[in-house]
């Protein structure tokens, strides 16, 4: 049952691995690689969360978001298209200029709120970012040994 609720485990993997590039990026030396290694990690969240829309409770937290969509009609699509906006646009922006730890946890939320609508542009990068997430998870899991 529990293999059913988390799957194969990339996106804990993934998420743990940004949690602590998060933790330790401060010992690296160098004067840009804080910021460097925030962004990776911001992305390697971004990659767990498309991991986790896959899973079981991730599929779960989608078809609820769908019902209250459905309940509240058209102005419950307007209101999940602002904050799936907002919420990438904000991500997006600590990814290009400048990366902050609040951005690690909202950038976990992106692909799931993309996989929300069954159509657009969230349906499209939810697509797109889907392959490279797990060929991460697979790299990092053969490096690992697992």
């Amino acid at each position: 049952m529990l293999t059913g609720l988390i799957g194969t485990g990339n996106a804990i993997l993934l998420a743990g691995l940004a949690l602590i590039i998060k933790k330790f990026r401060g010992h690296v030396p160098g004067r840009h690689s804080d910021n460097a290694l925030l962004t990776i990690a911001i992305l390697l969240m971004v990659f767990a969360g498309a991991e986790f829309g896959l899973v079981g409770i991730g599929q779960w937290l989608v078809s609820a978001a769908h019902s209250v969509e459905a309940w509240a009609g058209p102005v419950g699509a307007v209101i999940v298209a602002l904050v799936i906006l907002s919420t990438f646009l904000g991500v997006l922006a600590a990814v290009i200029f400048t990366a902050n730890e609040g951005a690690l946890t909202v950038a976990f939320m992106v692909p799931l709120l993309c996989a929300i609508p069954n159509h657009g542009y969230p349906a499209q990068f939810i697509a797109a970012i889907r392959p490279p997430a797990q060929q991460v998870a697979l790299a990092i899991r053969a490096k690992m040994g697992a």
